[in-house]
């Protein structure tokens, strides 16, 4: 599956629980894939495939919004095994979406412990 359809996976499942779109500024490198809010956070998703890695901006960005106390981390799809990676944890779609929920409810950040 590529970046693309990703994204728009995971957007069709994130709206039902909040306002999310895609962030498609092409003159602004290294802006998280999904950007939005739910339960009153700012939410920012950054997409990636197999092995690929965020860029050093990207993972700046994402620091950024973490330390301003938004809720941003990394959902890689590994296509060989046709599952979806948050942190450590490998699960479905659903699970991605139930992860980011459970954190949210929690009003802890995605990765506090990265910061």
């Amino acid at each position: 599956m590529k970046e693309t359809q990703v994204v728009t996976k995971l957007l069709k499942q994130l709206k039902e629980h909040g306002f999310f779109w895609k962030a498609a500024d092409r003159y602004h490198a290294g802006i998280p894939d999904i950007i939005g809010c739910c339960r009153g956070r700012f939410v920012a998703i950054e997409v990636k495939i197999d092995s690929n890695k965020p860029t050093p901006l990207q993972t700046h960005y994402i620091k950024e919004i973490r330390s301003q106390g938004g809720f941003a981390d990394v959902v890689t799809y590994v296509n060989s095994k046709r599952i979806y990676r948050i942190q450590e944890t490998e699960t479905t779609i659903q699970g991605v979406i139930e992860w980011i929920l459970k954190r949210l409810a929690l009003n802890t950040s995605l990765s506090a412990s990265k910061k």
